[in-house]
This record gives C-alpha cells, sequence and structure tokens, in this order.
C-alpha cells in the first residue's frame, strides 16, 4: 500500500476508511502499527489523502463512541512501550499537523492533541534516547515553534500559548476598569459550562467565534447585527413590503449566514498613511526612511508556496546544501520514498524556474524556499534524478507485491487452459449463436472472442428476465449438472482480475522511466 496505486485506490474509495478504522480496534500492535503508518503516507501524499485519514478517525469515534477524534492516538501513545510503535504514532501527529495547509487550522489541531494531554506523554518520551522517536519529538517542537512565531502578534513579553500567562495579561488589562465585571461575567458563565458534558464542547466553540466576532466590532450597529439578525418590519402603511414581511414571520429563509455575507462585502478600510513630516518633505531623512522600509528578507515566491517549501525542508533537518548533495549522490535510502514523492510535489514550475534564473539581485537576501530552488536547478537533470530515486526506493516493494500478482495471472490462465466443464460451456455458447445467426456472415463461427461474451446478456428472449445466458445454463444443467461448478475449480481467477490492472501500471510506469532514461 506504499505505492501510488495503493494510495491512490484508497483515495478514490471513501469506503476503505471503514476497513482502516476495523483495523485500528484490533489487540495486534503490530497490525496497529502499519495502520498508523499507511495513515501518515495518506497525509503526505495528498490533501485527499489527509481526509480519508481524518475520515478514518471519525468512524474509529462512532464506532467506539468516543467523545474526540484524536483520542485513539493519544491513548495509544501513552499505551505503547515498543519504540517502533511510539515513532509511527509521534510521525503520524507530525504528519496530520504538517499536512494542515491553513495556519489558523493547523493550530487548531495541535490543540485537540495538547487538550488531551499530548504534552506530558510526549515530556515523558524524551527520556528515551530512541533516536527516531527523538526525532519526531524535535520535528513537533520546530513546527510548533514556526507556528508560534506566525501567530506572535501580542503584547511583549507574553507568551499566548500560555493560558496562565494570557489570563494575567487580560486580568491587568481590565483591573479597576469599567471592563472588568464583563469580564468576571464571562468567567462566571463560562464556568458553568461542565467539561465532561460533550455538549460543553459546541458551547466552546461557539463561544470561540462569538469572542472572535466581538473583537472586530468598531461600532454599536456591528453589535447589534451580531447579537440579533436584520429585522423584516417595514415602517407604513399596507403596501406590498409589509405584506412579505408578514408572510415570512419567522421564515428559515430569513436565517442567511451573516458571517459569511460580512466577509464578503464588508468595507475595505484603506490603510493609514503616516502624515508627511517637513523633513520627509524637503528631502532630509529620506534615506532613513528608506533603509527602515527595506525588506530584509526578497520574496520571489507566492506566500503559501514558500510556506509550504519551507515545512517540507523542516522534515530533513539538514541544510539545503545537504539535500541538495543527497539528491546529486542518488542517496535514496537517506531520503525515503515518502519525501522523495513529497519533493516531486514541490518542483518549482516553469514561471517559477524563469523567474529565479532572471533574478539578478543580492541572492543572500532570498529566503529560504528560493534558495533551495537556486541551488536545486544547477544540479543537472535534477527533476529525473530525483524520479529515477524514488523508482529505486519503491522498486523492490513494488516487486514483492508485483511478483505475486504475475503467478496469480499464470495459475488463472493454467486454469482456464485445463477446465473442461468450462470448455464445454463455451463450446455451448458457440453453439447456440450459430444456431441464432445461421444464414448471416456470423452463422458458422468457429469460435467466441471474450469481449462477445459480455454481450449474452443483451440477447434477450421473449420470456421476460430471460436471456441467452440464462438458456445456456439451462440447457447445461439438464445436460450435466456439474458442468456449472466449473467456478469452483479456478480459485485463484478472483485474485488476478484484482491485479490486473496494478501489473498494466506499473510496467507502464516502468517503460516510461526506461524510455526517459535512455
Amino acid at each position: 500500500m506504499d505505492s501510488h496505486v495503493g494510495l491512490d485506490y484508497i483515495v478514490d474509495n471513501p469506503d476503505y476508511c471503514v476497513k482502516l478504522a476495523s483495523a485500528l480496534e484490533t489487540a495486534c500492535p503490530s497490525v496497529k502499527k502499519q495502520v498508523v503508518e499507511l495513515l501518515s503516507a495518506l497525509c503526505v501524499y495528498s490533501q485527499d489523502g489527509r481526509q480519508r485519514a481524518i475520515d478514518t478517525l471519525h468512524i474509529y469515534q462512532e464506532r467506539r463512541s468516543e467523545r474526540y477524534r484524536l483520542r485513539v492516538v493519544v491513548d495509544e501513545l501513552q499505551k505503547a512501550t515498543a519504540e517502533d510503535y511510539q515513532t509511527a504514532l509521534l510521525a503520524f501527529i507530525n504528519c496530520l499537523v504538517i499536512s494542515t495547509p491553513v495556519l489558523k487550522d493547523r493550530i487548531r489541531i495541535r490543540n485537540e492533541f495538547i487538550g488531551l494531554k499530548l504534552l506530558p506523554i510526549l515530556n515523558e518520551l524524551r527520556k528515551s534516547h530512541a533516536p527516531d522517536v527523538r526525532v519526531q519529538l524535535n520535528a513537533f517542537d520546530d513546527q510548533r515553534e514556526t507556528d508560534e512565531e506566525l501567530t506572535n502578534h501580542g503584547p511583549p513579553g507574553i507568551d499566548l500559548s500560555s493560558h496562565v500567562d494570557v489570563f494575567y495579561a487580560i486580568l491587568g488589562q481590565v483591573a479597576d476598569t469599567p471592563q472588568e465585571i464583563p469580564f468576571l461575567s464571562i468567567l462566571q458563565h463560562l464556568l458553568r459550562l461542565d467539561s465532561k458534558d460533550a455538549a460543553s464542547d459546541l458551547a466552546w466553540d461557539t463561544a470561540e467565534t462569538l469572542v472572535h466576532r466581538a473583537t472586530l466590532l468598531e461600532s454599536r450597529e456591528d453589535a447589534t447585527k451580531l447579537l440579533r439578525s436584520p429585522s423584516l418590519q417595514v415602517i407604513g402603511k399596507r403596501n406590498i413590503w409589509s405584506l412579505v414581511a408578514n408572510e415570512h414571520q419567522n421564515s428559515p429563509m430569513a436565517d442567511l449566514d451573516w458571517a459569511e455575507m460580512e466577509g464578503l462585502f464588508c468595507q475595505q478600510v484603506p490603510p493609514m498613511v503616516p502624515p508627511s513630516t517637513c523633513f520627509s518633505s524637503c528631502g532630509i531623512g529620506t534615506d532613513v526612511e528608506r533603509r527602515r522600509r527595506e525588506p530584509t528578507e526578497i520574496a520571489l515566491l507566492d506566500g503559501k508556496r514558500s510556506l509550504n517549501v519551507n515545512i517540507f525542508l523542516k522534515q530533513f533537518r539538514s541544510s539545503n546544501e545537504d539535500i541538495i548533495q543527497l539528491i546529486k549522490d542518488g542517496g535514496h535510502d537517506d531520503i525515503g520514498a515518502e519525501k522523495l514523492r513529497g519533493l516531486l510535489k514541490i518542483l518549482p514550475e516553469v514561471d517559477e524556474l524563469e523567474m529565479l534564473k532572471s533574478f539578478d539581485g543580492d541572492k543572500s537576501k532570498l529566503g529560504n524556499a528560493e534558495k533551495f530552488f537556486l541551488q536545486l536547478i544547477q544540479v543537472p537533470n535534477y527533476k529525473l534524478r530525483i524520479e529515477c530515486m524514488l523508482l529505486k526506493e519503491e522498486f523492490a516493494a513494488n516487486m514483492s507485491y508485483l511478483e505475486p500478482s504475475i503467478n496469480s495471472m499464470i495459475l488463472a490462465g493454467e486454469d482456464l487452459m485445463t477446465n473442461k466443464p468450462l470448455q464445454e460451456v463455451l463450446y455451448m455458447v458457440l453453439v447456440a449463436g450459430n444456431f441464432l445467426n445461421s444464414g448471416g456472415y456470423a452463422g458458422n463461427a468457429a469460435g467466441v472472442k471474450l469481449s462477445s461474451l459480455q454481450k449474452l446478456t443483451e440477447i434477450r428472449a421473449n420470456k421476460p428476465g430471460m436471456n441467452l445466458i440464462h438458456y445456456v445454463a439451462l440447457q447445461a444443467e439438464r445436460k450435466r449438472k456439474d458442468l456449472l461448478n466449473f467456478a469452483k475449480d479456478m480459485t485463484t481467477l478472483e485474485a488476478a482480475t484484482k491485479y490486473d490492472n496494478y501489473i498494466f501500471f506499473s510496467f507502464n510506469n516502468y517503460n516510461t522511466c526506461r524510455k526517459i532514461i535512455y
């Protein structure tokens, strides 16, 4: 399942998530480890794959009547004693967090883990001397620090990830002011929420959304819109709008998505331009202002694109030069299949290549993603190198899967060639077809094409629900009942049909790569 075909199959078949959730319920740690590793691979593979991993957790949550979807991951990590299973669980947590593209959602899912007491478990695991465990712990800490730096817009000296620091900071702001009474009332209302009650989760989420909107209020009218929906009453005498309002009292059609409407149609406030002083108008001090405004880092790539590249590069925990050297040396063992697939996804596009090659400024001021791309495009045939490294890395696993597939098809072919009852049934089909086609160009056929066998059901009889294949089956049963048992002798046929597409795709993939290389 670590190949493209296996992952694509899971992505295209949401029902497979039910099987993965069932496998998580087993008591065998090795099976759970394989499922967790597969979920990690899905997260890294694509956003659809990440959604399949989350769907699996949701299905497990519903089956076990769990309150939180991520509870199973934290509980398994707490109970795990084997280092390889601990590493797999930590890797899944990191993949689930890092593969979340939106910063706000990434912080939310990390906070879900933290709310389930993940940090004390991580602190216990820090005592471990296993190198793989420590690598995953460092990756979790690094990504958390990076996200906190991107969101750290609070007052200086306050740790926004600390509940105590934020609480005392707010208390210090509202103390001895009229705002301390509403603040105390808010705390009293929140204190009434029972954390053991599942409904409290909905209350906390709603409170977070409303408080966030409240921080954006600028006038009393905005507060009125937040607290209640617009009125449909029309002042005046009897008119068409009054009739419409009366007919639609308490109508659900009046409850629109006000938050979305505000986001789409709110008035954009122009940025405040500082007033120019006499010094700047006279040309004095302009050099100082220009130096102050000059960015310390030049960004050629889109912000989201640059962030995705930097997040991916953090997985290597090494410098850009070391990564480039691994690509030059063909070190597929040191990189691994997952990282090679991820590397192929972040390769620069054609327009980005032109932009990077045409840049003639100070390259030392470029961002980390731009510097990596500049070093990468200096490697001859870098994309072909990475594709070959991935092919070599996956070759052993693919061949171990491909060999039994080919054997199954060979055995299925032998079964078809030696199955006498099947040959008798096919002969009866040929005789029946020649009889129906007698007098025509196909009335004296020597055999039947395999593609024509599928059309037998289209030849319908005058009797409802009867077609040619039914007739042949009835005739075979009358002559020899054992003829209809031919399917029991072909035990490998069903397995061979499952491998057909995989073998076809694998050979096409290998032939394509071989043509590119040679």
